[in-house]
């Protein structure tokens, strides 16, 4: 009799729901979660080791719940959907507005209940600011708000790093974001940083030489971001076929 050949199972991807973001994954006796009203002092405390703080637009929509709320909506849609609910958010909107609920602050609690580490994610605003005043038009400059997120700081406490609270920030941040479908997760960090070059090729990020511009394509146009000579650029890019317009630019781009 023939042996039977078992069929390899393929480990089921976990779906995130929002309350799963609120709430927080367990991580070492702790929590990664979304950030709460009045913490984000504790955040500005925090992310100056990164080289940035939390503007006052920020702290307001953290007190106010309206951070973060485009994105949180989208995990229980599909791509299409998550995009086209956030297209009907823009009328009426200022840039701020627009921008502030694309956008995401997740903190590591530790045991005790101290916030020991904060991961911030914004749209690339520069880069859409740059878009519209070339003269595209706001539905293609602001679809970067949800297709690229910018990783504009991330910080752990001095007293516990190295125990991976950064990694675990870092993963559960990348886990949301490849969900909603985002074709490219940046940053930057400043040429005295050695290790974080190791820190984000470890995750799985390419980092640019001095001067190297990170190319995003996936809206018919070419837009690259840069930054300046004191700074080195990493990106984790992501197949953008799955999104649902992408072959409709290709087309138009053809003149078909």
């Amino acid at each position: 009799m023939a042996k039977r050949i078992k069929k390899r199972i393929q480990p089921r991807t976990r779906h995130i729901l929002a309350q799963r973001v609120i709430d927080g994954w367990p991580e070492q006796g702790g929590t990664i979660r979304q950030i709460r009203p009045r913490e984000w002092a504790r955040a500005n405390e925090l992310l100056p080791a990164a080289g940035v703080e939390l503007d006052r637009h920020f702290a307001a929509a953290i007190d106010d719940g309206t951070l973060g709320t485009v994105l949180l909506d989208g995990l229980a849609a599909h791509v299409g959907g998550f995009h086209e609910r956030f297209l009907d958010t823009l009328q009426g909107q200022d840039l701020v507005q627009q921008l502030v609920p694309c956008s995401l602050v997740l903190v590591a609690e530790d045991s005790s209940g101290r916030i020991v580490g904060v991961c911030e994610v914004l749209p690339p605003t520069t880069t859409i600011m740059t878009m519209r005043n070339m003269g595209y038009p706001d539905v293609v400059a602001m679809m970067l708000a949800v297709t690229v997120g910018k990783l504009r700081g991330l910080a752990v406490d001095e007293a516990v790093r190295g125990q991976g609270w950064g990694s675990a920030l870092l993963r559960r941040t990348m886990q949301v974001y490849d969900q909603l479908g985002f074709v490219a997760l940046e940053g930057s960090f400043d040429l005295g940083s050695t290790h974080l070059e190791a820190f984000y090729r470890r995750h799985g990020f390419e980092v640019l030489d001095v001067g190297g511009k990170i190319q995003l394509d996936h809206l018919g146009p070419v837009v690259q971001i840069g930054t300046d000579s004191s700074e080195r650029m990493f990106v984790r890019h992501r197949d953008a076929s799955h999104l649902p317009w992408v072959q409709d630019l290709a087309r138009a781009r053809q003149g078909l």
